[in-house]
């Protein structure tokens, strides 16, 4: 698993690449984590688009960051959940919840405009 943290105009885009499974995770956990922890993280977008597949364990670091960002009243969305993690997504009922755009300008626009 990789990560780029990177921010834009007061949004926090974190950009995985790989497997989001429990083996993986331990290596963006903790720095990730504590990134997105912070309470004056407000807006964040995770961009999916290059994770090959997901299981229970990264299904749960999605949720707790969505719960972490709405707690603080903030804006959480994902980019291009596909295959094997849309459909994991599907199956567990989880996406009426996230906000999902196709492209990273698309989601930084929608983030910017709330």
């Amino acid at each position: 698993m990789e990560y780029k943290i990177k921010k834009v105009d007061g949004i926090t885009l974190l950009a995985l690449e790989g497997e989001l499974l429990f083996d993986t995770l331990s290596v963006v956990n903790d720095r990730v984590i504590k990134e997105i922890a912070d309470p004056s993280i407000k807006k964040l977008i995770i961009d999916l688009s290059k994770v090959e597949c997901v299981d229970s364990h990264g299904i749960g670091f999605l949720v707790t960051s969505y719960k972490n960002i709405l707690s603080r009243n903030g804006r959480f969305s994902l980019i291009s959940p596909a295959g094997p993690v849309e459909k994991k997504l599907r199956s567990l009922g989880l996406l009426p919840f996230f906000l999902i755009f196709n492209s990273r300008d698309d989601a930084i626009a929608s983030a910017s405009e709330a």
